[in-house]
């Protein structure tokens, strides 16, 4: 069974509300249960409650069944109960459900104006969080951060503080391209949230950069405290008077790679051909951030993810060179996936970008923590 389906594309276009309600047979409103935030649609076959919602970040339409503690988007959703559908059969799941959406015919009912879903449609207000310069060190140190390097030129005005509930919380706030802040990343003990109305769809957290040199390195990675313990370990550390030299932008993917990254970046690229060094966790997850960011950055890169699932044994990584398409497995684990990757380096050479997974550790912070525990 061949198909053609782009399933980050199906997640953003195609409501899961209007997809279950076209399959009139098996799916229908439950109007006395049904609010305006929360749609739910019964199965009629079995008595599942299917509660749908929007994702706060994602704004994508996701479920949530009760009873077995099933949640997730439309294609965990079709993954999770293929047997309600009308397919034909073969080894490859994911195949079934591409053959699913590909008999897909949209219709549009009275329900999607009587029953949309609300969205919060409320703007950021930075003032409600009354944020500070950072004053209070002690989260950041106590994840082996150093004040010396927290205080260096390429932190100021990237790092702040707030009080709340008689606790002080650590701030990175997200800019875009404007450098206007648009949301807020709050972390503290116990504490790893998006302010209400972030807006990540055009901004990302970066560090300060010299606009008046030619940038010599990107660093990128998923969060905050990781990019900042990379720079901490391998330069700081090692000579601190690096940054006085270099000229380098730290920047956060937050959880998703976003359209977003591709603008940041070309715009850095004006700065020069400076280097850029991929530092997400060494885990599957992080291996396939590197590929997704490759892919937003370079038109040509040739490797698109196709399907992630954890419980599967394997990762299906699309191939696309210009010679044709081929379909390739990768063993789901971390040795699997970092074969691939060291078969592959030449394509990252190429285009000036270094996958640094040299850390021994789950992340750069674990590795870090672990470091100064010994020394």
């Amino acid at each position: 069974m061949s198909y053609e389906v782009d399933f980050e594309k199906v997640r953003s276009s195609i409501k899961l509300s209007e997809f279950l309600l076209s399959k009139k047979d098996i799916f229908e409103i439950n109007r006395e249960k049904s609010t305006k935030k929360n749609l739910v649609i019964d199965n009629k076959i079995n008595g599942e409650h299917i509660i749908i919602f929007i994702h706060w970040r994602t704004k994508n339409e996701m479920y949530f069944i009760a009873n077995k503690n099933e949640k997730g988007d439309i294609l965990s959703f079709i993954k999770n109960n293929i047997g309600l559908f009308n397919v034909v059969k073969c080894n490859n799941v994911w195949a079934e459900v591409a053959a699913i959406i590909e008999d897909y015919k949209p219709s549009y009912n009275n329900y999607v104006t009587e029953y949309k879903l609300e969205e919060k449609n409320k703007k950021f207000n930075i003032h409600y969080y009354d944020i500070k310069n950072l004053f209070d060190y002690s989260y950041l140190e106590s994840r082996g951060l150093k004040r010396d390097f927290l205080n260096m030129d390429i932190f100021k005005g990237r790092i702040y503080n707030n009080k709340y509930k008689g606790s002080v919380n650590t701030i990175f706030p997200f800019f875009n391209i404007e450098n206007i802040i648009t949301g807020l990343c709050i972390r503290g003990n116990g504490i790893k949230r998006n302010a209400n109305n972030s807006d990540l769809s055009n901004a990302i957290w970066h560090s300060n950069y010299n606009k008046n040199k030619s940038i010599d390195e990107i660093i990128i990675g998923e969060s905050q405290i990781d990019v900042i313990s990379y720079a901490q370990l391998k330069y700081f550390d090692t000579d601190p008077g690096i940054f006085n030299e270099k000229n380098m932008v730290l920047v956060t993917i937050d959880g998703s790679v976003r359209d977003y990254i591709a603008i940041f970046i070309s715009n850095l690229k004006m700065y020069g051909n400076s280097r850029t060094i991929l530092v997400n966790d060494y885990d599957v997850p992080g291996y396939i951030h590197d590929l997704r960011i490759m892919g937003k950055l370079f038109k040509d890169f040739p490797f698109i993810t196709k399907n992630i699932d954890v419980k599967q044994k394997y990762l299906q990584i699309e191939i696309k060179d210009g010679k044709g398409e081929e379909l390739l497995n990768i063993q789901n684990d971390v040795i699997g996936i970092k074969e691939f990757f060291d078969k592959k380096k030449i394509l990252f050479d190429k285009n000036n970008v270094f996958v640094d997974k040299s850390i021994g550790f789950k992340d750069w912070n674990l590795l870090l923590t672990e470091s100064q525990k010994i020394k």
